[in-house]
């Protein structure tokens, strides 16, 4: 699910325009026919694989369902947020690795971890009471 969202929230994020990401708005760095430029027109395929590590980072805790596996990308994507917004607000021109991170992606992250933590919790305690599954030789119905 956050996979498929990272991957929208990377689509929309290409269509921007470059001013998000650099100091435009205020008219320090590019011509305003560059600030008016798609993040997509502006670098082209070069921010394919920088939008595709979000996603590939959100398919981890889907092959290996393990609450620290979620808590590990949700570390890995609030990072890679920081980072992007460091990178968009401390550089005059545009780069990659200001498009790198989504806070709200990371959020969503942080949220499924939360829910994979607990749902793990509730499911070792059921386990430590008994509660699993029953095995039939040992109940004598044979």
């Amino acid at each position: 699910m956050v996979a498929i969202i990272a991957n929208a929230l990377g689509v929309f994020v290409a269509l921007w325009s470059i001013l998000e990401i650099t100091d435009c708005e205020i008219g320090l760095s590019l011509p305003s026919a560059q600030c008016n430029q798609s993040i997509w027109d502006y670098f082209g395929w070069s921010v394919i694989p920088v939008l595709a590590v979000p996603v590939l980072l959100c398919l981890i805790p889907a092959v290996v369902p393990r609450p620290w596996a979620g808590w590990f990308v949700a570390g890995l994507l609030l990072v890679m947020s920081v980072v992007g917004f460091f990178s968009a607000f401390t550089s005059s021109s545009p780069e990659l690795l200001s498009v790198v991170g989504s806070f709200p992606a990371a959020l969503l992250a942080v949220l499924l971890a939360i829910v994979l933590q607990v749902f793990s919790i509730g499911r070792t305690r059921l386990t430590r009471q008994g509660a699993g599954p029953v095995n039939v030789e040992a109940s004598g119905s044979h």
